[in-house]
């Protein structure tokens, strides 16, 4: 698969000049379709209107909002004039979106009404009001407010303004700002904190973004005859590439939905005969596990992505038999890979799709290198996963002490994932090395423990990490999850993983759990986990209490 040239403007403009009345997009909320032949036009209006406010290239602007059309559109827009898109989460809250807006050294904000019980508006006047109060410094380069939505802001101009002030602007300034971009720039920055808590700016460029999507697309035999159910956050990498951009450069609709909600993506998965449906394993157990279920046809669904966590043998094969969905692929990555390295192929066997993560991306080199010799391990020895290709970032904004840590002179990524390769090429992920657990001098695997934990009937998810310990380093704890009406204490888990692991793995401190926090995405935050039971391990009066069974109260048992 030879490797593309070209820019997300005219990305888009080749598509549509080769399907200009495919439907593109299919908002389920607003009731509107657009042709792709529209996408490309009203994004060139929004991105004229930009120019016209002001904007240029190298210039940053952050885009806040769930899955919308006019998000979408700010971003080919200002793809097209070489404006650098922030994605910001659309559950933050002030400080958080003031911090990312001073991190990204963003010109202007996008912005909606708002998230559920968050209200933009409201903190987008805080953060006007802060700054003149001198309590933030997020107007030394921010100038620019716009919003879109149903309710009224004072203190920004409405999107529909840009799109006007975009129709009094000749063709030709467009044109020309369009031939002074290069494939290499960096287009899209994505603080990321995945689980870990730290915060860290990924540069992702045209050719970064164009070309993984193109190709996770491709093994997904994707065409202008799909549909995706698009309910993957935007504002998340595996949204934006393996959504939006992976649907412009196959000519697949995309179906929009504003958050992944259960409920909603059933139904519009149903109503729209969806045939790809995307996904971390969270999202599809939800479905799955859903009580209206069974009310819903899936009949239309064919294939999708499912990535960004560890996903256990139950969840793909009920996928594939519950929804359907035979041709459903796993894809490994990060951020920093834009985001895909590795992905099964539609005729890899249901056994391969459980166990691996599959073979390298066309054009994507992988290895796995040994921890302290730092030399490349022969195929089934653990090491840290590595990559090198077209798909790794630039790099990490204003941090490159952080970028040379993390990729070397010779261009290879060090993901701090832990895994090993077979003889046939495929990949497997083990863990993270940064969530490798010392005890004792020990280095013990937390997905290790988890796998074993699952295997009990009356367990349902399990997140094992390791706490500050002064005699051993670190000790290691559990929270688990599980099934419904079932009960367990802390001696039963013990006794079940006494036959299946060694002591020193065995989990000191367990406690139990209704629900788990997750980020927008989906995943587990394990660092809260740690977080909570490091405090209540302080708290003397907790030890010895008893289990409770309050909807959403942690409970625990310690001997």
């Amino acid at each position: 698969m030879d490797l593309k040239d070209i820019t997300i403007g005219d990305y888009l403009k080749k598509t549509a000049n080769l399907f200009p009345d495919d439907i593109a997009i299919i908002s389920y909320e607003k009731e509107e379709d657009l042709t792709w032949s529209m996408v490309d036009e009203l994004s060139d209006i929004y991105a004229k209107g930009l120019l016209s406010l002001g904007l240029e290239k190298g210039d940053h602007m952050a885009i806040w909002g769930s899955n919308k059309i006019e998000w979408i559109l700010c971003f080919l827009a200002a793809s097209k004039i070489g404006v650098c898109t922030i994605t910001v989460n659309i559950n933050y809250r002030l400080e958080e979106v003031e911090r990312l807006l001073e991190e990204s050294d963003a010109k202007a904000l996008v912005f909606m009404d708002g998230f559920r019980d968050v209200n933009y508006i409201e903190i987008v006047d805080q953060i006007i009001a802060r700054s003149k109060s001198g309590l933030n410094n997020t107007f030394k380069l921010l100038k620019h407010f716009i919003h879109f939505g149903d309710n009224e802001c004072k203190n920004s101009i409405e999107l529909l303004d840009i799109f006007q002030m975009g129709k009094d602007l000749e063709d030709e300034k467009l044109e020309r700002q369009m031939l002074e971009l290069d494939t290499q720039d960096v287009i899209n920055i994505q603080f990321t904190s995945g689980t870990t808590g730290m915060s860290k700016g990924v540069m992702l460029t045209h050719h970064n973004l164009v070309n993984n999507s193109y190709s996770t697309g491709k093994l997904l035999k994707l065409t202008n005859k799909d549909k995706l159910c698009l309910a993957l956050p935007f504002f998340h990498c595996f949204g934006l590439s393996a959504g939006i951009l992976m649907c412009i450069g196959n000519a697949t609709s995309m179906v929009l939905v504003e958050c992944y909600r259960a409920s909603e993506v059933m139904k519009v998965a149903s109503e729209e005969k969806c045939t790809v449906l995307h996904g971390v394993p969270t999202m599809f157990t939800r479905i799955m596990e859903h009580p209206n279920f069974n009310q819903y046809d899936f009949s239309n669904l064919r294939t999708g992505l499912v990535a960004g966590a560890m996903c256990n043998e139950d969840t793909i094969t009920d996928i594939i038999c519950k929804l359907g969905m035979k041709d459903i692929e796993i894809g490994y990555g990060q951020t920093e890979c834009s985001p895909a390295c590795t992905q099964t192929r539609s005729d890899d066997s249901t056994q391969r799709k459980i166990s691996s993560v599959g073979k390298p991306l066309p054009n994507v080199e992988m290895k796995v290198v040994d921890f302290i010799t730092g030399k490349e391990c022969p195929t089934a020895i653990q090491g840290e996963l590595a990559t090198r290709g077209y798909h790794v970032m630039k790099g990490y904004y204003k941090n490159e002490i952080l970028t040379r840590k993390s990729i070397d002179s010779d261009g290879w990524l060090f993901t701090g994932d832990i895994g090993f390769v077979d003889d046939e090429g495929y990949y497997y992920v083990s863990g993270r090395i940064k969530e490798t657990i010392i005890r004792g001098g020990e280095n013990i695997s937390p997905t290790e423990i988890e796998d074993c934990l699952i295997q009990h009937k009356s367990i349902k998810n399990a997140q094992v990490y390791g706490i500050p310990e002064a005699c051993y380093g670190e000790e290691i704890a559990a929270t688990i999850q599980l099934e419904e009406d079932c009960f367990l204490d802390a001696d039963q888990v013990k006794d079940f993983l006494s036959s299946k692991i060694a002591r020193y793995k065995i989990p000191k401190y367990i406690e139990f759990c209704i629900d788990y926090p997750l980020t927008a995405s989906g995943k587990i935050k394990k660092y809260i986990l740690k977080e909570n039971m490091i405090k209540k391990l302080k708290n003397d009066n907790f030890f010895g209490k008893a289990l409770s069974k309050k909807k959403d109260a942690f409970y625990i048992e310690n001997k």
